[in-house]
């Protein structure tokens, strides 16, 4: 397999169905096909820890986004859904060209339920991405699959790249109810090299 012929991503969310502080939504991008290989463990997955993530991060070739935004009530698609092509927009308008001119695929996981329209949105407008940013000499296949966490003692697929994800939405969101919680101004997340601003762009968009 050539480099840059496949790339993995890995997708979660953190505080949805919730509405006092806003939700995390983030990216893991890797073109190592293991990482996104699937195992069965029996209920929920252990998290990450801290050092985990950090090694994972300071690998080569491994990358990671995400943002932050207010609950959705208005729309029939969640934020995970509006968000994700911007975070992988965002991803690929920084690699070299022939990086992408090897890209053949695109598969994508995601933490938890994924209903077959949402799939099928998110497939569509990621096409429609790639095609509108002309970063392509060809159009990669996209694949996305969905994987919920299953309650304890039930068997649960789950693959490392989904443990990052989850991980990173887990450490952003913590950090902004720590300081919410204490009256404190939560740091500039655009301060961040690997932050998204979807909101903004949405707005940008009308």
């Amino acid at each position: 397999m050539n480099i840059g012929s496949s790339l993995f991503i890995g997708l979660d969310e953190s505080n949805h169905h919730k509405s006092r502080y806003e939700e995390i939504i983030a990216a893991a991008f890797s073109p190592e096909e293991g990482e996104a290989r699937l195992v069965e463990i029996k209920g929920r997955p252990a998290r990450l820890k801290k050092d985990e993530v950090s090694s994972w991060i300071n690998c080569n070739r491994k990358d990671y986004r995400f943002t932050q935004m207010h609950h959705n009530t208005s729309s029939l698609y969640s934020n995970l859904i509006i968000a994700t092509p911007y975070l992988i927009g965002n991803y690929l308008s920084r690699q070299d060209k022939r990086y992408l001119d090897n890209l053949e695929t695109i598969n994508i996981q995601v933490d938890g339920i994924l209903l077959e329209r949402e799939r099928e949105r998110l497939k569509s407008v990621l096409e429609e991405r790639i095609k509108y940013d002309d970063l392509f000499q060809h159009s990669p296949d996209i694949g996305i699959n969905s994987y919920p966490k299953k309650k304890a003692e039930s068997p649960t697929l789950y693959s490392h790249l989904l443990r990052i994800a989850d991980a990173l939405a887990s450490v952003w969101y913590h950090n902004l109810r720590s300081h919410m919680a204490r009256d404190k101004k939560y740091p500039n997340p655009a301060k961040d090299t690997h932050y998204v601003d979807v909101e903004r762009q949405l707005q940008q968009s009308f």
